[in-house]
Order: C-alpha cells, then structure tokens, then sequence
C-alpha cells in the first residue's frame, strides 16, 4: 500500500520554508536549499542558468489524472516560478550555490506553475475551496512494496504562506480530483531549451509525432521553421 508523507512536520517543511530556495537579491542569485528528497521550488528576479552537474530544471505543463507532466528548460526567466531536482539525492537537504545570471532573452509558454517573486504569499484555505480551487506545493510519496519514494505535489490543507523565492501550483479541483497528491511525470524529450514561443516566421505548429495542432494545445511543439518551442 502507498503511504503518503503527510505528516505535519513535512508539510511545514515543505511549505513555511525550512527547506527555502531564496529569491535573487540585487545582482547576486542567492543559494537554493532542496528537500531531503532533492527538489526545491524557485521563483528568480533575473535570467539565470543553475550550472551545477547533475541538477534539472523544469517546468510544469499540465494535469492529466493523478500526474503532473514536467518538461526541461536550460535558462530560467525572471519573474517565472520553477521545480528543480538534484539527480542524486543524498536524503537530506542539499544546497545548490552555482547559479549564473544570464544575458540570454528567454520566455517559457504554458507554464502552471505560480511565482512567488517580490513578497511572501498568504493563501486562505478556506477562499481558495470556496472557490473550488487547491493550492499544492513540492512533496514526496514512499511506496513500501517498491521501496521508493517519488516527487510530485502535495495538496494543502490549511492556510498557507509560499515564503518569496518559492513557487506553487494552483489547480481547480474538478482538474486534480481534490488529490491528496500529484506525482511527476516527465516529458520523452530531454534538454529542449528555453525559447521564444512566440515566432512570425511560423505559420503553423505540429506535435512530437508530426500532427498539426491548434492554439490548445500544451507542451513541446515543432514550429514550420522546423525548431522546436515550448508551448
């Protein structure tokens, strides 16, 4: 049987900001802290590349059941909220110090993930439920059979602050199916760069498998240039 992490002290872990990635300050990006299961939530004030090995960066794209689909990007743009997970997890929090500013002139399309960039963000329950939505934030969950715990997001229960630096998802419950959790699924298609989706050069877009698609849809899509976008 699957047994969530739920416990009160790993969810005030994961959401007052004992494990906190910081937000940049002045011309200096501060270090990120993960979760004891290597991922950290992240919200940059400038362009920035994290250069340590064995790190990725994604961002969220869609629900589709009880997964949250995940897609890489390279550069992260200001002002957008990110997940990030240390390949290796070593089981207790890590710190990520390598992070560069970057020149480059990016912006990510589709993104469900919400920033949390200049303040703190005070959530209320009870508003957010009243209005049929659900805020969740980075988690885990142990399967005994496998031995094996996995990353996703944790619904929350209970008024909430994101401390700044962080990031969140909001989903409408109807969406999610009121969830207690949400587990990460990743997209096929591995280092896709972080690119302008928005092209006059391209008249039409068209899925991995080479299907013309309309302006729904979400993910990775190959423009008629013939590179390829993050939608």
């Amino acid at each position: 049987m699957k047994k969530l992490l739920t416990s009160i002290f790993a969810l005030l872990c994961l959401v007052m900001g004992v494990s906190t990635a910081q937000a940049a300050v002045g011309d200096e990006l501060d270090a990120i802290k993960t979760t004891s299961n290597g991922w950290a939530s992240y919200t940059p004030s400038k362009n920035c590349k994290i250069e340590e090995e064995g790190v990725t960066v994604y961002i969220a794209t869609a629900v589709n059941g009880s997964k949250v689909h995940l897609s890489s990007i390279t550069i992260i743009p200001a002002g957008v909220g990110v997940f990030i997970k240390v390949n290796k997890s070593t089981g207790s929090e890590q710190t990520l110090h390598s992070i560069e500013m970057s020149e480059a002139s990016v912006s990510v399309k589709g993104n469900i993930i919400t920033p949390v960039l200049s303040e703190d963000v005070n959530l209320s329950y009870s508003d957010l439920n009243a209005s049929g939505k659900s805020a969740y934030v980075i988690g885990s969950y142990y399967d005994e059979n496998e031995d094996v715990t996995f990353g996703g997001i944790c619904k929350v229960n209970q008024n909430v602050t994101i401390p700044q630096g962080r990031a969140y998802i909001i989903l409408d419950n109807s969406s999610s199916d009121s969830k207690s959790f949400l587990a990460f699924e990743f997209d096929e298609n591995t280092g896709v760069e972080n690119v302008e989706v928005v092209n006059n050069d391209c008249k039409s877009f068209y899925n991995l498998a080479g299907q013309k698609i309309d302006s729904e849809y979400k993910g990775i899509v190959i423009g008629s240039n013939g590179k390829k976008y993050l939608k």
